[in-house]
Order: C-alpha cells, then sequence, then structure tokens
C-alpha cells in the first residue's frame, strides 16, 4: 500500500485534522488528504479513487459539517465499499456530538470531544501505533528524489538524523516509526533493533537499565531510507518535519528543465521559495533547497518542473 491512512474530513473541522495528520506523519506514517495531494487541474475523483484503494486505514472525522456535506458523504461511501470489496479498515473520529451513521456503529471509535490525549490514545490503538510521550526533533535531513530518464518513475534516498529528548521514568525502549524499511543505522547509546510487526517499520533502541526517574536524557538515532517513488507526474511534495533544525531537499533530473519551482504550503497558505540552488553533475542537474527552523511553520514543500 502506498498510504498508511486516508483522512476524510470537512473544512471546518481542519484545525483539528491539520494536527492529528502532522502527528500521524511524525511517527512516520503516510498520510494521505487533499491538503497535499489535491491541486489545481487535477483530476479530483481520481486521486480520491487512488488515494482510498491504496490506503490502509480509512479515517472519517465525523461531526455535524461532516455529514452535511455531500463530498464527505460520497468519500465515506466509497470507503464503505472498498472496505466491502477488499477489507479497508475504517477508524471514525468523533469531532462532536452529532449522530453516528448507522454503518458505523461497529467500528472502533476516538473521541477527541473532550481530550486531545484521549482520543490520540485510542487512534494510536486502532492504529497499532505505540503512544510516544517523547519529543522527536529532526536534527538534520537530506532527502533527494532522482527521476528516472523515462520519467515513468524515481527513486528518492532520505538521511534522517533524530534527537529524542524527555523525561520517562523506567524507560528501558525507544520506538520510532517508518513506512520504509531503515539502513544503516546508527544511534549514541544502547542497542538498535528494526521490527516489522504490522507492516509499519518500527526502530526499537534499547537501554541495558531503565531510565532513572525525571531525568532528562538526549538520544541522537541516524538511519536512512532508499525506495522507489511511483509517479509519473512532474511534481514531488515533500512532507516537512514539524521540529527539524535544517532538512537539505533536492531534485536530480536527467537534463535540464526549463522551469522549476518550489512552494511551500499549509492549508490556503502557498509560498514560493525563491533561493533555489542549482548544480550540474554526471548524473544531470540538482535543484537543491535547505529548509530553516523559521519554515516549519509550513506542512509541506512541493517541487515542480518541466522539460
Amino acid at each position: 500500500m502506498r498510504w498508511d491512512a486516508f483522512v476524510s474530513y470537512s473544512r471546518d473541522d481542519l484545525t483539528l485534522v491539520s494536527q492529528i495528520a502532522a502527528d500521524l506523519e511524525d511517527r512516520g506514517l503516510a498520510v494521505w488528504s487533499d491538503m497535499g495531494q489535491i491541486r489545481g487541474g487535477s483530476d479530483l475523483v481520481g486521486r480520491i479513487s487512488e488515494g482510498l484503494r491504496e490506503s490502509r486505514y480509512f479515517i472519517p472525522f465525523l461531526s455535524t459539517s461532516y455529514l452535511d456535506s455531500r463530498y464527505c458523504a460520497a468519500e465515506l461511501s466509497a470507503a464503505i465499499a472498498i472496505d466491502i470489496e477488499k477489507g479497508l479498515t475504517i477508524v471514525p473520529v468523533r469531532v462532536d456530538d452529532s449522530e453516528s451513521p448507522a454503518l458505523l456503529a461497529s467500528k472502533h471509535w476516538c473521541d477527541f470531544r473532550n481530550s486531545y490525549l484521549a482520543g490520540w490514545e485510542q487512534l494510536c490503538d486502532a492504529l497499532g501505533v505505540a503512544v510516544l510521550f517523547t519529543e522527536f526533533r529532526v536534527s538534520q535531513e537530506n532527502a533527494q528524489i532522482r527521476v528516472m530518464p523515462q520519467r515513468r518513475w524515481a527513486s528518492f534516498d532520505f538521511e534522517r538524523r533524530f534527537e529524542v529528548t524527555g523525561k520517562l521514568a523506567g524507560t528501558r525502549e525507544l520506538v520510532i516509526f517508518s513506512n520504509q524499511p531503515p539502513q544503516g543505522l546508527r544511534l549514541d547509546m544502547g542497542e538498535a533493533e528494526v521490527r516489522s510487526p504490522t507492516g509499519f517499520f518500527e526502530v526499537h533502541s534499547r537501554y541495558p537499565e531503565p531510565l532513572a526517574p525525571g531525568v532528562s536524557y538526549k538520544q541522537r538515532i541516524y538511519y536512512e531510507l532508499h525506495g522507489v517513488y511511483g509517479d509519473d507526474s512532474d511534481f514531488w511534495f515533500y512532507t516537512i518535519p514539524s521540529s527539524y533544525s535544517q532538512c537539505n531537499v533536492s531534485v536530480l533530473l536527467p537534463g535540464t528543465a526549463q522551469a522549476f519551482s518550489v512552494t511551500l504550503e499549509r492549508d490556503s497558505v502557498h509560498a514560493p521559495l525563491a533561493d533555489v540552488q542549482v548544480d550540474s553533475t554526471p548524473e544531470g542537474h540538482r535543484y537543491s533547497i535547505t529548509l530553516r527552523p523559521e519554515h516549519r511553520h509550513y506542512r509541506l514543500a512541493r517541487f515542480e518542473w518541466t522539460y
């Protein structure tokens, strides 16, 4: 599956949905939402249908506004049909006191009405994701997507350095989630192991003794991701970490682009990024940007090019 979770929501609930989607992405899940996957001129129905069929979980954010929307109702109906056909797991989220659809009565509900933490624990349990109370901060990330000459697929490479800080009495193990198999794993202290019990890849770092109560600690974890990006479009979305020191992101094209642009996006805000560095390499031309902490309130960097 290309996506771990498809989020379906009303625009009236965008603030809550954006926070939950960001928290899921910070746990290493690939989240489909129209915030990042739909652009002007796109085949709206086709993109939504593809997202539903390529997702493990469908998360509808049930509210009065959601139930009054014919577009949301269409997404929910399509998800139920796919669930019947091939087993798409539906995990409904309760946003307000609106009446629940009868077809979802038997589903595992996550209640965010009174407590974000309580709802988050229920959602993590439904998705098989560990609830982490430590702070994960990307100290540095180097990401590159390499477009192949035939332009029907591309490869990607990520190099990630995490700094993990927190105060957890009795902790003997920390876990970071990834939707791709980590490689070249290294850490400052303890031992590391990669597991994949539910389809997600879990990076477990273990310590010989439990951490002492009230003691602050810092752990640096390094790993790489390599894989194939299966999209024949001339654009790419890079998900910006919610907390980081520096991110270096580049697109390697087999030739010279007639036009190349980078736009930082969050919800309806779009900010062009003018500082794009171009380097000539034996494999083609590399177009690079450096994201700094002042850019972290954006969620996506959109790279777009034409030959």
